[in-house]
């Protein structure tokens, strides 16, 4: 069987390989964060200006497209035209909107982890954020556990097992590879809309899109084939 090299570097409280399993978290630099600065991160990464959409406004597809176009410091690029790999870093500074929801969501859900030191360092990252957008502290992770429990308690036992990839089929029928187990990224899809459901709707992506991305910096790599399938792929909670 053919196998792929990925290669995942995260900072910002990031795990490599989007939570392909837990590693330890690098200290984010927080301290001096403001609502101006914010603001100015999400203009960056596309405020409505004559009809563009918001970075938390931007359709799956169309963050797929932008991703694999990107340069500078946000960028998605071919690593190899001969071994088809990627590279890419995205700057949440920059380019918020580079990013898929389910990302940003994973980037979250580390305040609620098992290991308590991370989840601690985790919290003191973000809890301030909550409470500037405008949430109830105890509500929303209350809600936010109670939407993304039964992910979080598959993707531990799966890890558990090494149990944390999936193999699937491009449409020209190559394989391709997703550090997620396939019944982990339907979950994680799910958890994403029952915290929707619970948290506002469009607000909560608001939130993920002007509080958690602007201080997210990612950077993934690999050999696997066709970055843009494999995002798709996972939006669609590998199906």
């Amino acid at each position: 069987m053919k196998s792929y090299l990925v290669a995942g570097v995260l900072s910002s409280f990031c795990l490599a390989a989007a939570f392909a399993g837990a590693q330890e978290l690098t200290k984010a630099s927080t301290a001096g964060t403001s609502d101006k600065s914010t603001a100015a991160a999400t203009q960056q990464g596309g405020v409505v200006n004559g009809g563009v959409a918001k970075s938390w406004q931007v359709a799956d597809e169309d963050r797929i497209t932008r991703r694999a176009h990107a340069g500078g410091r946000a960028r998605a690029e071919s690593a190899s035209a001969t071994t088809h790999g990627y590279k890419e870093g995205i700057d949440g500074r920059v380019s918020p909107e580079l990013f898929m929801p389910y990302e940003l969501f994973d980037h979250l859900l580390l305040a609620l982890i098992s290991d308590a030191n991370l989840a601690k360092r985790a919290h003191t990252l973000f809890d301030h954020k909550v409470r500037a957008f405008g949430y109830d502290e105890n509500r929303f992770w209350n809600a936010l556990r109670s939407a993304a429990l039964p992910y979080l308690s598959s993707r531990e036992g799966h890890e558990k097992r090494h149990q944390r990839s999936t193999i699937f089929q491009l449409p020209d029928g190559r394989n391709s590879f997703v550090t997620i187990n396939r019944d982990d990224c339907k979950a994680r899809i799910q958890a994403l809309q029952n915290a929707r459901q619970q948290l506002g709707g469009g607000e909560f992506d608001r939130f993920l899109y002007s509080m958690i991305a602007p201080d997210f910096q990612y950077s993934e790599g690999g050999s696997a084939p066709d970055r843009a399938a494999q995002l798709r792929y996972m939006a669609r909670g590998c199906k």
